[in-house]
């Protein structure tokens, strides 16, 4: 691997799934800071309203 392949900051995409009262109190918030510190990032987030496994 090169330096050139090497990178020093996350990118692409990140799918995130969760029940809609964790995610909302949770994982929204954290969500918003990756966001603003890592905006080459993409973010599918889906909230449920069913228990998940």
């Amino acid at each position: 691997m090169t330096s050139r392949q090497i990178k020093t900051r996350p990118e692409g995409m990140i799918r995130i799934g969760c029940s809609f009262g964790f995610g909302r109190s949770h994982i929204a918030p954290a969500i918003t800071e990756l966001m603003r510190n890592y905006p080459e990032l993409q973010v599918h987030f889906e909230l449920f309203d069913r228990q998940i496994d």
